[in-house]
């Protein structure tokens, strides 16, 4: 079996190390940057949490009422759904009008995570995630 020769073994081991060195600096900055970011962020949160906590109560209490009437409507067109016949059902305007409703039903989904939506600011960055070296031996139970 034909395994990968010593002298290119060293040049890929040497090239991958060298980017996981590039990838840990590059880590390392963005994780000073990350730390930057949320000493901002929580700058902006203790200077605005009286104004963040009204919008949350508020925007809770909009999405309640939207979900009210929205359910209302929903169970007006499950009635009318089911009082269809089944040649409507088959039909161009019965597959039409469950799409319709299947699309308020997950509007009516997004109104019951937005009830409990928590305003407050999150900033997530990536980080490279280094990929380790496959075996150099095709006989993967071996050593290199």
């Amino acid at each position: 079996m034909r395994k990968i020769n010593k002298a290119c073994v060293a040049h890929i081991t040497g090239l991958h190390e060298k980017m996981g060195s590039i990838e840990n600096q590059f880590n390392s900055l963005l994780s000073d940057f990350d730390s930057q970011i949320k000493k901002v962020v929580n700058e902006f949160n203790d200077k605005h949490s009286e104004q963040l906590e009204e919008l949350q109560a508020l925007y809770s209490e909009a999405a309640l009422e939207l979900k009210g009437v929205v359910s209302e409507q929903i169970d007006l067109m499950k009635t009318y759904i089911g009082d269809r016949t089944d040649a409507w059902h088959d039909g161009d305007s019965g597959y039409k009008y469950c799409y319709w409703s299947e699309l308020w039903e997950e509007f009516n989904e997004f109104l019951e995570r937005a009830e409990y939506q928590e305003f407050e600011f999150e900033v997530k960055l990536r980080t490279f995630e280094f990929e380790e070296l496959p075996p150099f031996n095709p006989n993967l139970n071996q050593e290199n």
